[in-house]
Order: structure tokens, then C-alpha cells, then sequence
């Protein structure tokens, strides 16, 4: 992944507005939209950085993290079409949550939701994820999951269950049609 520079805004409005982004809030976006957004400080700000990711050279996606002064960012992923189902919202995952936790000190968390029927990205989530409980509530629009400390959960390497911390709490949160995703600093992809 390279980090993005406001000097590739045309680069970033013509790779955002020429796909199609059927699981987020506006799946199609104006080149004008993105460029007035790269210009406002949108994709690289003090609280925000957005990186491309490349496969062979070859810009396949991006990723933005958000919220960095928040102490518990968000990011937002998005792989081209024909780039998807090949392991490298995985990947990508992977190296967001590497970059936050080793160059980011303060960060020793990172939370996204996701959509229900978005089940690629729930895949990747949960192959990167090592704190996520599973969303409850009945079907509709809105699932309820949980916001958990970063010792709330934990992973194991043994039996593949998780462990709950008896000095954790948890709080419940809404998330829109959707599940929750938790990578603490420390935690363990196994």
C-alpha cells in the first residue's frame, strides 16, 4: 500500500467515480464530488489517511482510515470488481491494522461495520479479526452488536473459541444493517 498525496485528487476522483460501490451509502460517486473532497482535506488530514492498494503495480483499491484522534479509528475499504474474491481486502486488512498499531502508538484499537448482506467484507473481517462478536437481533434493517474493550475478547489458538476477560465491559451498540468488527493492539490473527 502507498499512502495517497493530494497531488494524485484527479487520480483518486477518476479511480472512485469509474467503479461501482454497491455496499456503501453512495455506490456511485461524482469525479467532482471526490476532488472537492480531496481539496476540503477529506483523504489526508490529521485525523484521516488514505492509502492505494496496488497488486503488481496496479491500483486495485483503496483504504481510508478515519477518526485517528477519535483513540478507536474506522476505515473504509474499497477493492475494484474485478480485483475482488482474491484475498486482497485480506491483505490489505492486514497491513491497515499493522500500519495503525506500530506507527500510530496511541491507536490500540480499530472498529468498522459492515453492512449484512455484505458477506466478502464480513469474510474479511472475520479473518482478520480476533475480537469480534457475533451480531444479534432479528433480521431487518437494523442488527445490534457489541463495542468491546480491547481485552473484552480474546482468541484461542487451541480451540478456536473465545475467552471472555473478567475484567472486561462491554456496551451495546447499533449498527445499521450491519456487524461490528474490533482489532486490538496485541491481539493475535490465529
Amino acid at each position: 500500500m502507498r499512502r495517497f498525496e493530494r497531488a494524485q485528487a484527479e487520480d483518486l476522483a477518476d479511480f472512485l467515480s469509474g467503479e461501482t460501490w454497491p455496499y456503501h451509502s453512495v455506490p456511485r460517486i461524482a469525479a467532482a464530488d471526490v476532488l472537492r473532497q480531496a481539496a476540503d482535506g477529506y483523504y489526508d488530514n490529521s485525523s484521516a489517511r488514505t492509502f492505494w492498494i496496488t497488486v503488481g503495480g496496479h491500483r486495485v483499491g483503496i483504504a481510508r482510515l478515519f477518526d485517528l484522534d477519535d483513540g478507536t479509528p474506522l476505515f473504509d475499504l474499497r477493492i475494484t470488481g474485478t480485483a475482488r474474491h482474491r484475498g486482497i481486502g485480506t491483505r490489505a486488512l492486514h497491513a491497515l491494522t499493522a500500519y495503525l498499531f506500530t506507527e500510530l502508538p496511541t491507536i490500540t484499537r480499530v472498529e468498522a461495520t459492515t453492512r449484512r448482506d455484505n458477506v466478502t467484507m464480513r469474510r474479511v473481517l472475520a479473518a482478520v479479526d480476533t475480537s469480534r462478536k457475533p451480531t444479534t437481533g432479528r433480521p431487518g434493517p437494523t442488527a445490534r452488536a457489541h463495542r468491546t474493550t480491547p481485552s473484552a475478547t480474546r482468541s484461542s489458538a487451541t480451540t478456536g473459541r473465545r475467552a471472555r476477560s473478567p475484567r472486561s465491559t462491554s456496551t451495546t451498540k447499533a449498527v445499521p444493517n450491519g456487524v461490528a468488527f474490533a482489532a486490538s493492539a496485541g491481539s493475535s490473527d490465529n
